[in-house]
C-alpha cells in the first residue's frame, strides 16, 4: 500500500464563484460566504444565509481549473445551534458530474450515513483528494440546524468557506488526541489512495 504525503493549499478567494439557491434578502448573498469575514453572526453582510423556506438549501463553490480538493472548511452560524443532515458535493473536473466527496474525516463534526452533523460554529472536512471545479454544501429539506431563533427557522447559513487542494509533499499530518491538528505551518497530511 502506498502512502502519499500531501501538502494544502489554500484556494485563492480571487479565483472562486459562488453560487446558492436563494437568500434571505439584501446582504446575504452567496458572495459574502467567501469574503474572509468569519464573524460569528447572522448580521447582514458578513455571511450567506438562505431564504427561510423548508427547501433543499445548497451553497456552490466553483472554480476553473481542475485542482485536487482535499479539504473544505466550513464557518456555520453558532447562533442556529447543532446542525445535522450537510451532504458534501464535488464536481468532476472530466464530467462536469456532481458526485458525493468521499469524506476521510470531519473535525469538529462526525460524518454517518453520508451526512455531516454537529455542534455548531466551525467544521472541517477532509476528503479523499479529487480533481474537481467546484464543491457544494447541501442542506436537505427537513434537516439543518436544531435551535434556530425565530426568522431562521429554516435556513442554511455559511458564514465562511475556505477550500484547500493537495499537492505531493513529504512532510506529516499530525492531530491531538481530540481529532484537531496540531502542525504548525503548512498543513498536510497522509492518505491511503486504496482505502
Amino acid at each position: 500500500t502506498n502512502v502519499d504525503q500531501l501538502l494544502l493549499t489554500p484556494l485563492d478567494r480571487t479565483q472562486l464563484t459562488v453560487d446558492a439557491d436563494s437568500n434571505l434578502g439584501a446582504g446575504y448573498e452567496a458572495v459574502n460566504a467567501i469574503n474572509g469575514d468569519s464573524t460569528d453572526s447572522l448580521a447582514s453582510g458578513i455571511g450567506w444565509v438562505s431564504a427561510n423556506a423548508d427547501l433543499d438549501h445548497e451553497l456552490t463553490v466553483t472554480w476553473v481549473q481542475a485542482q485536487q480538493l482535499a479539504l473544505i472548511e466550513l464557518t456555520l452560524a453558532s447562533p442556529l445551534g447543532p446542525f445535522a443532515g450537510l451532504i458534501v458535493e464535488v464536481q468532476d473536473s472530466v464530467t462536469n458530474l456532481w458526485n458525493a466527496a468521499r469524506v476521510q474525516g470531519v473535525e469538529r463534526g462526525l460524518y454517518a450515513n453520508g451526512a455531516i452533523s454537529g455542534l455548531g460554529g466551525s467544521v472541517t472536512i477532509h476528503i479523499v483528494p479529487t480533481p474537481s471545479i467546484g464543491a457544494r454544501v447541501r442542506r436537505p429539506a427537513g434537516s439543518g440546524f436544531s435551535s434556530p431563533p425565530p426568522g431562521y427557522d429554516h435556513v442554511f447559513a455559511v458564514i465562511e468557506t475556505r477550500l484547500s487542494v493537495a499537492t505531493v509533499q513529504s512532510t506529516a499530518f499530525a492531530y491531538n488526541e481530540l481529532g484537531a491538528r496540531i502542525q504548525a505551518g503548512p498543513v498536510t497530511y497522509s492518505y491511503d489512495p486504496e482505502g
